[in-house]
């Protein structure tokens, strides 16, 4: 089931046009960074989990970029991005943490990642990395 968010409330003028999936585990998280993307007029498709995540892509989304939390339940953002690599998208990834891990962090960097930004998020970073999709 896709989460919907309820944006009727409120819209901006978009600051760039471009799909994203987001996979982050914390609901409060990822319920407000949603919204704030979709009120700059992006189309954001919500994953909690890895396994969310490759389901998404396994039915035939083609974010334009995907923005990971570095730590899932299931796995870690470097799972994803490395499915995201291995299926040829041709999609920007961001990955995100709280978590001062470097062991997992240098293992996913190690993969690839356009961008690696840490919690608390700032919006203008990420616009970066769409404006770069």
């Amino acid at each position: 089931m896709v989460e919907e968010l309820d944006l009727s409330w409120r819209r901006v003028a978009p600051l760039c046009t471009c799909s994203v999936l987001l996979v982050e585990d914390d609901p409060t998280s990822r319920r407000a960074l949603g919204t704030a993307l979709q009120r700059r007029g992006w189309s954001v498709c919500l994953a909690a989990t890895v396994a969310e995540a490759k389901g998404r892509l396994d039915h035939g989304l083609e974010p334009d970029v995907v923005l990971l939390d570095l730590m899932l339940p299931d796995g870690d953002g470097g799972d994803v991005l490395r499915d995201v690599r291995e299926r040829g998208l041709d999609a920007k990834v961001a990955v995100c943490t709280g978590v001062a891990d470097a062991e997992r962090l240098n293992r996913v960097i190690a993969l690839g990642p356009n961008a690696v930004f840490t919690k608390p998020l700032d919006l203008s970073c990420i616009e970066g990395v769409c404006a770069g999709a």
